[in-house]
């Protein structure tokens, strides 16, 4: 994804970026509330992080799948 963001001619995220932006909101999830952990919810996570000027891309049919296993 870092590859894609350069060479579409931008900046790569920062580490302080990424962390704000996709580690702090799964750890919130997992550790203070009840929802779940959908690969679908990740992925929207990763869009904003790196998306496009015309809006994130639609996530893949396995986007429902929870990402903890039972």
């Amino acid at each position: 994804m870092l590859e894609r963001e350069q060479a579409r001619g931008r900046e790569r995220p920062t580490l302080e970026r990424t962390t704000d932006a996709i580690l702090a909101p799964l750890y919130y999830r997992a550790v203070f509330t009840n929802e779940p952990l959908t690969s679908g919810w990740a992925y929207d996570l990763v869009s904003h992080l790196v998306s496009d000027e015309n809006g994130a891309a639609e996530a893949p049919d396995s986007a429902s799948d929870s990402l903890l296993a039972d």
